[in-house]
C-alpha cells in the first residue's frame, strides 16, 4: 500500500470506522483463542468492548505522522542496533500519535488457531497513546502501542500461499479495510533503562536480539529519536485543492500531517581536527549515547553513514558507496 502524506487523514478516518465496526469481533476472538494477552478483567465480550473503546480514543485523538520510504528503511536499520534506553514522555513527538510507514517495518505471520499459516501481513502503521498499566512498577505511566497491518496485502499473500482463492480475493478486496489491527505492545516511562524482552520472557539489551514485537518497538523508538536529529527533515504536508475539497466533509480544517524525510547530507568535512589524513574511509551508521544536561539523561543520537578524510584522497576499504539516494 502506498499513500501520499495528504491522504493520511482519510486513512485514519477509515481506521476509526473499521475499529468501531469490527474491533469487537477482533478482540473477542483474540481473547477467546488466548492470543489477546493484554486484556481487561471480565468475560471476553466486556473485555473486548473496553479494548475497542480505548483504541478508538487513541486513534481519534492521535496527531498524524507520515514516514517516507527512505526514512522507514533507516528506522528499521537503526532500530536493530538501538542502545538500551527507556522512554520518558518528552521523547514522544506527540502524546497520542498515528504513524504511517511508507515502507513496512515488519511482516506478521498470520496463522489459524491450529498454527496453520494463512498469510503474511506487512506492518505499516502504529498508533500510541497514554496507558497507566496494571503493574505497580509503572510509577511514571507509559504508552500502549497498537500495530496495524496492510489488510489487502495480507489478502494477496493468502492467494500466493494458496489459503485464499483468487476469485474469493476479488470479491473480498472492495470490502476489505486498508488497515487491520494486528498486535500491541506496552512500554513504561522510566528514567532508568529497562531491558527489552525476548519472546520466551528473557531480557536483552538489544532490540535486534529481542525479535518479534519488541523489535518493532525498537523501530518505532528509533523513528521518534531520529525525528529530532539533523539526519531528518520534518515538514508539514501541503494540501492541494482537490484533497481539501474531499476532506471538507469530515474536516473543515485539514488535520496537520507531519512528514518525516531523510535530509540530504551537507557533504564531508574534517574540520575540528589538526590531524592530517592521507586517505578517506567510510564510517558506518551507528548510535552514540549523548548526555542531555537539561534533562539529566543520556539519549541515543544517530550518527549517519558518511565518508571521512580529505576529499579526493584514496578510499580505504574499497569503492565509495553513497548512503542516501533519492
Amino acid at each position: 500500500m502506498h499513500i501520499r502524506p495528504v491522504d493520511l487523514p482519510e486513512l485514519r478516518d477509515e481506521t476509526v470506522s473499521a475499529v468501531a465496526r469490527v474491533g469487537q469481533y477482533v478482540y473477542e476472538q483474540g481473547i477467546s483463542t488466548g492470543r489477546q494477552l493484554m486484556r481487561p478483567r471480565g468475560d471476553a465480550t466486556s473485555a473486548a468492548a473496553v479494548l475497542v473503546r480505548e483504541e478508538l480514543k487513541r486513534v481519534t485523538a492521535a496527531e498524524l505522522f507520515y514516514v517516507s520510504s527512505e526514512m522507514s528503511a533507516l528506522a528499521i536499520a537503526a532500530g536493530a542496533s538501538l542502545p538500551e534506553f527507556t522512554l520518558m514522555p518528552e521523547d514522544l513527538p506527540a502524546r497520542s500519535g498515528f504513524m504511517y510507514f511508507d515502507q513496512p517495518v515488519a511482516t506478521a505471520d498470520l496463522r489459524d488457531v491450529d498454527e496453520t499459516p494463512l498469510s503474511e501481513a506487512p506492518i505499516v502503521a502504529a498508533c500510541w497513546g497514554p496507558w497507566t498499566g496494571n503493574n505497580p512498577a509503572w510509577k511514571h505511566g507509559g504508552i500502549w502501542v497498537t500495530w496495524y497491518s496492510d489488510a489487502r496485502a495480507a489478502l494477496d499473500s493468502g492467494v500466493r500461499i494458496g489459503t485464499v482463492s483468487g476469485r474469493l480475493a476479488e470479491k473480498l478486496r472492495p470490502v476489505t479495510d486498508r488497515l487491520a489491527i494486528d498486535n500491541e505492545i506496552q512500554c513504561p516511562f522510566s528514567p532508568d533503562p529497562i531491558p527489552a524482552m525476548t519472546a520466551n520472557g528473557g531480557e536483552t539489551a538489544s532490540y535486534f536480539e529481542a525479535g518479534g514485537i519488541a523489535r518493532w518497538l525498537g523501530t518505532l523508538k528509533a523513528a521518534w529519536l531520529l525525528m529530532t536529529q539533523p539526519v531528518t527533515a520534518v515538514t508539514d504536508a501541503q494540501y492541494d485543492k482537490a484533497t481539501r475539497r474531499r476532506l471538507a466533509k469530515n474536516h473543515p480544517k485539514p488535520p496537520r500531517v507531519r512528514v518525516i524525510n531523510l535530509r540530504r547530507p551537507a557533504g564531508t568535512s574534517t574540520s575540528g581536527s589538526d590531524r592530517e589524513y592521507q586517505h578517506q574511509w567510510i564510517v558506518r551508521g551507528h548510535w552514540r549515547q549523548q548526555w542531555y544536561a537539561t534533562r539529566n539523561v543520556h539519549r541515543p543520537v544517530w550518527i549517519a553513514p558518511h565518508v571521512k578524510g580529505p576529499e579526493g584522497a584514496p578510499l580505504l576499504g574499497g569503492e565509495k558507496v553513497y548512503a542516501w539516494t533519492r
